[in-house]
């Protein structure tokens, strides 16, 4: 796996369109594992054509690299955090919820996976479940994943900076779960992807939409920047043919199934300043709601940290159902689950559109009153 690292080229590195546009962030910038200030501000450069949109914050990406590596990274439980979806009576975790999607949309049984950005090898763990006797690759950086990564028959992992480099295809299925955005070199990663995939293979890439949640645009050390229209035009201007997948179980997030074949249509993109203007919005919306009062902030990732940010001293703690965060601490101050809320405790949901049904759904079962941001 490749490590980040700065491009200073002014052209889309993607499609090689000169006329990119530079968009300043006004916002505080967010490190991605603990959501702790980067500073204030930022540039964001926009492709007219493939919507590529990099950060042009390289001392923050080239920081990054050092943070995958890092302990604090291993230590958090990336792929461990349980999320309540319909079609499942208990909290499930995000790789079972992947391995449930590819199942029902693989054209075939894949026989090889490889995992890019792996971390503890848990997406491979249930894809194995779904596809017993695969060989399963998983590619990182952290050398601590040794500890976690499965030591079972057919499963190998890969940390060399070259790996992506070393390894021999074909492989029927590539996965870039939330990865995908810490490339620096994106054309690169996905020219290599292309060559290990087989004919028939199939890549899946899943990362926010920042359509749906613009507060990605903070987080200050990713190199790149999607919506659901972006990344498949990405894909298609990096040669593969991009599907969108309709998740409900992830309604904030981008989903692609992609197979290697060149052309197509031009797909349309979404435009930086209108997710800028919603970012925008959210903010304006936050500051808003239930003014005077102290407010608690559902969540303990970047939406959360965000609404910390526009709340200053009126952010009392933080809300959230995990509970292996109950009694913690996030940005310095307490986190709380639902059940020990008062009823006259008031939760801002930072999440737009989509936090309306989530809104419900915690007020038919925990004391406090829940608003929607």
């Amino acid at each position: 796996m490749n490590a980040p690292r700065p491009m200073p080229s002014p052209a889309c590195p993607l499609c090689n369109r000169a006329d990119r546009e530079v968009h300043t962030l006004a916002h505080a910038r967010l490190r991605h594992v603990d959501f702790h200030d980067l500073g204030q501000g930022g540039a964001i450069a926009a492709c007219p054509a493939c919507g590529a949109w990099q950060n042009l914050a390289v001392d923050l990406i080239a920081a990054a690299e050092r943070l995958y590596a890092d302990a604090l990274y291993f230590h958090s439980a990336q792929t461990h955090h349980r999320v309540t979806v319909t079609d499942f009576p208990e909290p499930v975790t995000r790789p079972l919820l992947q391995a449930e999607l590819l199942q029902r949309h693989l054209p075939a049984p894949p026989r090889r996976i490889l995992d890019v950005g792996c971390f503890d090898g848990l997406l491979l763990v249930e894809l194995e479940r779904r596809f017993p006797g695969l060989e399963a690759h998983g590619c990182d950086l952290n050398p601590r994943y040794r500890e976690v990564f499965p030591r079972c028959d057919g499963f190998h992992l890969w940390l060399e900076p070259d790996a992506l480099h070393r390894l021999d295809g074909p492989f029927d299925l590539i996965t870039l779960s939330h990865s995908i955005m810490y490339f620096a070199d994106l054309a690169e990663l996905l020219a290599r992807l292309r060559a290990l995939l087989a004919p028939d293979g199939r890549l899946f890439v899943q990362t926010a939409d920042l359509a749906v949640q613009p507060v990605g645009l903070v987080l200050g050390d990713q190199a790149w920047y999607f919506t659901r229209a972006n990344l498949a035009a990405t894909l298609q201007a990096a040669g593969f043919a991009p599907r969108l997948l309709h998740v409900p179980w992830f309604p904030r997030e981008a989903c692609v199934l992609a197979r290697p074949e060149v052309g197509g249509e031009s797909l349309p993109v979404d435009s930086l300043d209108d997710i800028l203007a919603r970012l925008t919005a959210l903010a304006t919306a936050i500051a808003a709601t239930a003014p005077g009062e102290p407010l608690w902030v559902l969540g303990t990732t970047s939406p959360a940290a965000f609404a910390h940010g526009v709340l200053g001293d009126r952010c009392a703690g933080f809300v959230d159902e995990h509970p292996s965060l109950r009694g913690g601490n996030f940005r310095d101050l307490p986190v709380l689950h639902p059940q020990d809320l008062s009823p006259r405790t008031t939760v801002v949901l930072p999440y737009g559109a989509s936090a309306a049904p989530l809104a419900q759904r915690l007020a038919a079962r925990y004391p406090g009153r829940f608003l929607t941001a």
